[in-house]
């Protein structure tokens, strides 16, 4: 199943902050038209690829609060 109704039938089983973290997801694609990438964009996701190749990488805590952080940009009136 997919969609909302997985979504639904999921809700239960998370804790408050996987609920917040998906709020954050679906606000944040609502809020595009696409998922066109600026230049800007394109350019961080290319050093990011070379710098996983390269075995430089941050830790899950590390990337979850960074990811936080950036999401909490993306909402409206932040």
């Amino acid at each position: 199943m997919t969609g909302p109704a997985r979504i639904v039938e999921l809700w239960p089983s998370l804790t408050e902050k996987q609920r917040v973290a998906l709020i954050d997801i679906v606000e944040a694609a609502a809020l595009r038209d696409s998922l066109y990438l600026t230049r800007e964009e394109a350019a961080a996701l290319a050093r990011s690829k070379e710098d996983f190749s390269a075995g430089r990488a941050i830790s899950f805590d590390e990337a979850e609060m960074e990811t936080d952080g950036f999401l909490r940009g993306l909402r409206p009136g932040a």
